[in-house]
């Protein structure tokens, strides 16, 4: 069993203070911490306090002289009003008190135990304290027991969120995270607060660093790192990417714009065309309003919806068109339609080339994640299931898929129409979808040799075409990995090549988490698939050979050179 280190109390004089912060008030929020009493029953004693009562303002997690958990907030003229939850035990017991700006909500080791109406005023002058209260003035209501990770978000996070995220260690850059300090320094009088807004405390009273071993929190899982436009001169070109005139389309991104952001602005364009062939976003133009453009802006190429609800946070944006003389255009945000057309228009001339970040110099500000292009509308139900998941790369009607991870402009769409980065992008944490590596489990090891060994899936029908996919760290840049052959006389050396319609070719910048290509379909490959190792450098990643449409042919392994 590991062990972690956490902050031991004395009921007496022992606490944490913050500074006022405006940021660790907000109107909605969340506050939450692990806790393990070991003392002074009957009296008030405050695990977090940031109060004020004059009027009655800010937020309290007690537990209560008759020991059970209670959340507080500060009401103004309406005084104080408050949760009551279950008995204090001795056990280390996670807390969590939420406001949405019309009701507090109390969790108790990730269960809704109480909620009740309160206009909440938020405190405005008064410190942050751990472990006392009174924050008004001297301090008070001594906590007696043992602290762990305790955190501020400024929103109102949800059951399944805080049950997501309570048994784990988080890194500090999480969306919406306002303060964080995990109380682990083992020394010191500061306690870190791990976010980069920095709100440090001061350790007082004399309070013991103890390392325990009876509370478990898994380690923070590294960010996912998006890029950041600078709006000036960054953006992706995927030079070689065409589209056909005025088909159906569906585009979708995660979008992360500042209300101090807002400028004449474009998200992406494909073939930088004016009226009446726009293939382009505004999201948003600097008047807030998000504008969809396929076809001629002026006549039935156009939805627009106001965006200003999704500023400052990340949203996913999904835009379709059936296209020339269509019946429908619309505009979804966080997979639910907000602006629709029963009209619809599309270019009238191929277009070449896309641009994520620009149209025409108009150069988007802010974080963008998960750009997807498909030659087809999806259906609600089919955005709402994929917004939060990323793609393999061969999904059907997918016309281009850039992930826009760690400073890379790769399409691992079927057209691998890998773009260009210009300017000189950040990059910023984004959570809102897994990372593909975390979905796929690593299973068997294999040790293959190179010379002889393989794989033989066996019973297979080609018939219809064959799909290989790998997930996870990729092999160098190289045009030889796997080839796929016809049984019982597999290709005796991928490095001398085959015939192309007898082999898979793979290449893949090596800080990308997935790739994904389509294989035609071999004529005579009609009895069973060999899939072959070919020596490499060493790399751990995980294969899947998949028939369509015939069930019970699915095949996985981990391989791995050493």
């Amino acid at each position: 069993m590991g062990s972690i280190t956490v902050l031991d109390l004395d009921g007496a004089d022992d606490y944490i203070e913050v500074p006022y912060e405006v940021l660790l008030n907000p109107s909605q929020f969340t506050v939450e911490a692990w806790v393990k009493v070991e003392g002074g029953s009957g009296g008030w004693r405050s695990l977090v306090t940031s109060r004020d009562i004059s009027p009655t303002r800010g937020y309290i997690i007690y537990a209560s002289p008759s020991n059970n958990w209670q959340f507080w907030v500060g009401c103004g003229p309406s005084s104080w009003q408050s949760v009551i939850g279950p008995a204090v035990t001795s056990d280390w017991t996670h807390l969590a008190g939420v406001c949405d700006g019309s009701q507090i909500i109390f969790y108790v080791n990730g269960q809704h135990v109480g909620s009740k109406s309160v206009s909440m005023e938020p405190n405005t002058a008064r410190p942050l304290r751990i472990g006392s209260g009174n924050t008004e003035t001297s301090p008070a209501y001594f906590f007696n027991g043992k602290i762990g990770e305790v955190r501020v978000w400024n929103s109102a996070r949800s059951q399944a969120q805080i049950q997501a995220a309570m048994n784990s260690r988080i890194n500090g850059k999480e969306e919406g995270l306002a303060g964080c300090w995990r109380l682990d320094e083992g020394q010191g009088n500061i306690a870190n607060d791990l976010t980069a807004n920095a709100n440090h405390a001061a350790v007082k009273g004399g309070a013991i660093w103890k390392v325990v071993s009876d509370l478990q929190l898994e380690q923070a899982p590294s960010p996912i790192m998006v890029i950041k436009l600078d709006g000036t001169d960054d953006y992706v070109k995927a030079e070689g990417f065409q589209w056909p005139e005025g088909g159906p389309v569906t585009i979708e991104f995660w979008n992360k714009t500042g209300a101090a952001d807002l400028k004449y602005s474009s998200a992406f364009s494909v073939g930088n065309q004016d009226n009446p062939n726009r293939f382009q976003a505004h999201a948003p133009w600097d008047n807030r309003i998000l504008y969809w453009d396929y076809g001629h802006c002026g006549g039935t190429g156009r939805v627009s919806v106001d965006y200003s609800p999704h500023l400052d946070k990340w949203t996913h944006v999904a835009l379709v068109s059936e296209g020339n003389g269509g019946s429908f255009m619309g505009i979804y945000l966080d997979g639910e339609l907000v602006a629709s057309s029963q009209n619809s228009d599309g270019p009238d001339i191929p277009l070449s080339g896309l641009w994520i970040g620009c149209w025409t110099n108009k150069f988007h500000k802010g974080g963008m994640a998960e750009f997807r292009i498909w030659n087809r509308v999806l259906a609600q139900s089919e955005i709402q299931a994929n917004m939060s998941l990323p793609l393999i790369g061969n999904e059907l009607n997918l016309a281009g898929y850039w992930p826009l991870r760690d400073g890379s402009g790769m399409d691992f769409g079927p057209g691998a129409s890998n773009g260009q980065i210009s300017g000189n992008p950040g990059t910023v944490p984004f959570d809102k979808v897994r990372a593909l590596t975390e979905e796929v489990p690593a299973l068997t090891a294999l040790k293959l040799d190179g010379q002889d060994d393989y794989v033989d899936l066996g019973g297979i029908d080609f018939a219809r075409g064959i799909t290989l996919s790998r997930h996870g760290l990729p092999p160098p840049a190289v045009t030889r990995m796997f080839s796929l052959a016809r049984s019982p006389a597999p290709t005796a050396s991928f490095s001398k090549s085959t015939r192309p319609g007898r082999c898979a070719i793979f290449t893949a910048h090596p800080r990308e988490p997935t790739t994904s290509r389509s294989v035609p379909k071999p004529p005579s490959m009609t009895g069973s698939g060999t899939m072959r190792h070919v020596s490499e450098a060493a790399r751990t990643y995980s294969s899947m050979l998949t028939a369509s449409p015939q069930a019970g042919t699915r095949a996985r392994r981990t391989l791995t050179r050493q």
